[in-house]
């Protein structure tokens, strides 16, 4: 007999459905890329304002390249650089500065006036931001 039995086939199918299964998970896909990306944008904004606080001196956030950004000291010295994880296309945004209070300027001498928003793009074209409100200097995902 050169056939599969019922219960062979059964098997074989119930083995490749738990594969397929561990598969999914283990591999997840971008748009969970994207989400935390964003939050780790998010977490790495409010850490540029705490830095301000903490040190008594302006720091900025600033996007040199659509893939990486920088927290950067008051003379432009960079604290330290992220590059977007796989997946992500980019990153839009302008700079957003910090003062000793944490209080978020647009520039050296402009206070915030409206909501800022960083949008990261991902390969596949989906969209996530985080925003800072200029008062109290609130910063959220969406």
């Amino acid at each position: 007999n050169l056939g599969f039995t019922l219960l062979e086939l059964i098997i074989i199918i119930v083995i490749m459905g738990i594969f397929a299964f561990v598969v999914t998970i283990k591999f997840p896909g971008t748009s969970v890329n994207l989400k935390a990306q964003t939050e780790q944008l998010t977490n790495d904004i409010r850490y540029t304002q705490n830095l301000s606080m903490a040190r008594n001196q302006h720091y900025r956030l600033v996007i040199p390249s659509p893939t990486t950004y920088e927290v950067q000291n008051a003379v432009g010295t960079t604290d330290y650089s992220v590059t977007l994880g796989s997946g992500i296309a980019s990153i839009a945004g302008d700079t957003i500065i910090f003062n000793s209070k944490g209080v978020p300027y647009s520039d050296d001498s402009t206070p915030l006036a409206s909501v800022q928003t960083f949008v990261l793009t991902n390969s596949g074209g989906e969209t996530a931001s985080a925003s800072i409100t200029p008062t109290p200097g609130r910063v959220t995902t969406s």
